[in-house]
């Protein structure tokens, strides 16, 4: 049964962060943006991921600019966000999803769409969080 949440939670996940695009741009992409000067002057040869920029940007910290604090901020703030969201659907949804999407294949928002398919069967509950995202 753990297994299969995990799984359903991965597939929020992937659905969630559209959801942000909505209300801002790819958080991490911003944050990037918001500190290229500060990576190209900083940690140009630090390879992306496993938080090694943001290793990078906290042994720098003293020199980052406020912009791209502010970017760093931002990103923390709309991941938190996604990071609640998900919480909330999958708390929600998460028998419903088990019950009618078994077989469902991961990602593209396709337990999302089986969720939606099967709206006049969902519990209270996992059907006012889906709406409450815009998703029924």
């Amino acid at each position: 049964m753990m297994k299969s949440a995990a799984m359903f939670l991965s597939a929020l996940l992937l659905f969630c962060v559209p959801l942000a695009a909505t209300n801002a741009q790819n958080p991490v992409e911003e944050a990037l943006k918001g500190c290229s000067k500060e990576i190209k002057a900083y940690c140009s040869s630090v390879t992306p991921g496993d938080g090694r920029l943001v290793s990078c940007a906290r042994a720098h910290e003293d020199k980052l600019s406020s912009e791209c604090i502010y970017a760093i901020n931002r990103a923390g703030y709309w991941l938190d966000f996604l990071a609640q969201t998900l919480t909330y659907v999958a708390s929600q949804c998460e028998a419903d999803a088990l019950k009618f999407c078994p077989n469902v294949k991961l990602g593209e928002e396709r337990v999302i769409n089986c969720l939606r398919s099967n709206k006049a069967k969902l519990n209270k509950y996992c059907g006012l969080a889906l709406s409450d995202i815009g998703k029924l």
